[in-house]
């Protein structure tokens, strides 16, 4: 995919006050100088081309609220987003909603999340917190400044592994498994 005209829209904040007490009650072990949490959204645009004044402005009413923007108390924590090389459900059923809006030219969106904390944080404390807000299998965390570009990156088709199930039993899957970070559970194997 050719990337013609990429760029990226803040949004609402996705967190009711009583998630973000939710998240900082589960956050705060792992930091206890963590004081608040919360988190807003982030939308990643990819388009044929340029989009104008009016093409720009339908977008950001179907995809997003008016943006929030963060006071000075409150500074970056993570952006976590659909792991890259997948496309998420939400990125397929945005894109077809804002084709039937006539916005064609939109070639695919994909929403990532970003996490913004209040209070102090060693280094340490913030790749463990960072951790604990997304899933492995289906999202990854980036560069707070990232333009989302890996989230569109085609990749070429990777040649085909075979685990010698039959031959060699769950060993060959557990290999396999841990080889190919597949983060199948012990209980996945022996199924």
């Amino acid at each position: 995919m050719t990337m013609t005209d990429a760029f990226s829209l803040a949004g609402p904040l996705t967190l009711t006050a009583a998630r973000q007490a939710r998240w900082l009650r589960a956050l705060q072990p792992l930091a206890p100088g963590l004081t608040a949490v919360t988190a807003a959204a982030h939308t990643f645009v990819v388009a044929d081309g340029p989009l104008s004044a009016v093409e720009r402005g339908r977008l950001e009413e179907v995809l997003e609220g008016p943006p929030w923007v963060p006071s000075d108390v409150w500074a970056p924590l993570a952006l976590v987003v659909p792991r890259p090389g997948t496309q998420s459900p939400w990125s397929t059923k945005a894109t077809d909603i804002l084709h039937g809006c006539g916005l064609g030219m939109v070639r695919r969106v994909e929403r990532g999340v970003r996490w913004y904390f209040t209070g102090t944080l060693s280094e340490a404390e913030r790749s463990t917190v960072t951790a604990a807000l997304f899933d492995r299998m289906t999202e990854a965390s980036l560069p707070w400044d990232s333009d989302g570009a890996p989230l569109f990156a085609a990749e070429a088709p990777r040649a085909l592994r075979i685990v010698p199930l039959l031959g060699e039993g769950s060993a060959a899957l557990a290999e396999a498994n841990d080889a190919w970070g597949l983060a199948l559970s012990d209980d996945e194997i022996a199924y």
